[in-house]
């Protein structure tokens, strides 16, 4: 396979995972979560405030409104996962785990979303894993971190120690399909403390 076809299909991943910050990740510097500045040809264009923001729930002393954490919240509010959710994705990410370390590949994939397979053929998925993955392939086992929900689609920091104890830290993107955690993409984070992560 050429190498401007691996290069695709990287970016096709990252594309995939274009959406899924984690929480409590900084936006970086130039992005468009940043606040644009004034258009000084726009005569009404409000001044930016430099004074601190108070954060939410500030002007609520009730505590009514909903948060992130309120099964009650806006349905695009992040939520963290459930059992029932983390059992699944669990269930999920370690299937495709035995998978490779069974040498089979093509399971493997079938652990994907459906928009991740239709993007990425076998051959591709398989140079992506071996070049960009390779800790994957080494019987490696998966333990959770903080995992987060927004609607039909989870966000999960996960540990992945390998028989010879290596460690690293990948950030999965899932998503809900006929009932099913599939994966749509995963990155790497870098190399995990060996005391876990805070789930």
């Amino acid at each position: 396979m050429r190498r401007s076809q691996r290069v695709a299909a990287l970016l096709a991943v990252v594309t995939l995972l274009g959406a899924c910050t984690l929480p409590g990740d900084e936006p970086s510097p130039g992005s468009d979560a940043e606040a644009a500045e004034p258009d000084a040809s726009e005569p009404d264009a409000p001044a930016q405030d430099d004074a601190p923001q108070e954060p939410p729930g500030a002007d609520d002393p009730d505590g009514d409104a909903p948060d992130a954490t309120d099964p009650g919240g806006a349905p695009d509010e992040a939520q963290l996962c459930d059992a029932d959710d983390r059992a699944g994705v669990e269930a999920t990410i370690t299937g495709q785990l035995e998978a490779f370390a069974d040498d089979d590949l093509e399971a493997a994939r079938a652990f994907a979303s459906r928009r991740f397979q239709e993007a990425t053929d076998l051959p591709t998925f398989r140079d992506v894993i071996v070049e960009g993955y390779p800790l994957l392939l080494d019987d490696a086992v998966a333990t959770l971190g903080r995992c987060v929900r927004v609607e039909e689609t989870v966000q999960v920091v996960v540990e992945v120690v390998t028989a010879s104890d290596e460690r690293d830290q990948l950030a999965y993107a899932l998503r809900q399909e006929a009932g099913q955690w599939r994966i749509d993409g995963a990155v790497r984070l870098g190399a995990a403390d060996p005391g876990g992560l805070e789930a």
